[in-house]
């Protein structure tokens, strides 16, 4: 794609990235009514500044976006995990990605995925996870495609409704 540059995120993306961040979870909560949603004020957008502030500063955390006519279209967003207790030792958790709508299904995202696998690579990565909500098709065909299959399956109901089914089986064995 031409006039397509990768590099790492700075301060002075913050704001855009806060803007992709919103459509991202707008996109996610499309795909899966059921999923923790956000609001969009302005609570939720000085929570958002403080987390990508974190992420530029966290050694372990590699934040990349790609702009297009001075503008950003996506990013992603991976961090390695050490852990001394459990094989791999070494993992790399891909945390976020997003591409704007018009710039979908032509390589960005595979793009951003190399640029976040060269920095794995150098931090000695030894398996990389990804989680991506159930119902986001995209997601899956794409995950699915670079090779990753579903590990964990992570199930959520409300507490009401947990209670309710709990007291019916109750019921039944007394």
């Amino acid at each position: 794609m031409r006039g397509l540059s990768i590099r790492l995120a700075n301060t002075s993306d913050i704001e855009e990235l806060i803007q992709l961040r919103i459509e991202l979870q707008r996109h996610l909560q499309s795909c899966n009514s059921r999923i923790w949603r956000t609001t969009d004020d302005e609570a939720r957008r000085d929570e958002l500044r403080l987390e990508l502030e974190e992420m530029l500063a966290d050694a372990d955390g590699h934040l990349v976006v790609v702009v297009m006519n001075r503008g950003i279209i996506g990013f992603i967003y991976g961090r390695v995990l050490r852990r001394t207790t459990e094989i791999p030792n070494i993992v790399g958790s891909l945390l976020g990605i997003y591409i704007r709508k018009q710039y979908r299904r032509q390589g960005v995202g595979s793009r951003l995925v190399e640029e976040l696998c060269a920095f794995f690579t150098t931090q000695s990565v030894e398996e990389v996870t990804s989680r991506y909500v159930a119902g986001n098709t995209e997601a899956e065909k794409f995950w699915g495609s670079l090779g990753f299959e579903p590990v964990i399956m992570t199930a959520n109901t409300t507490l009401k409704k947990m209670k309710e089914k709990n007291l019916k089986r109750m019921s039944r064995v007394y």
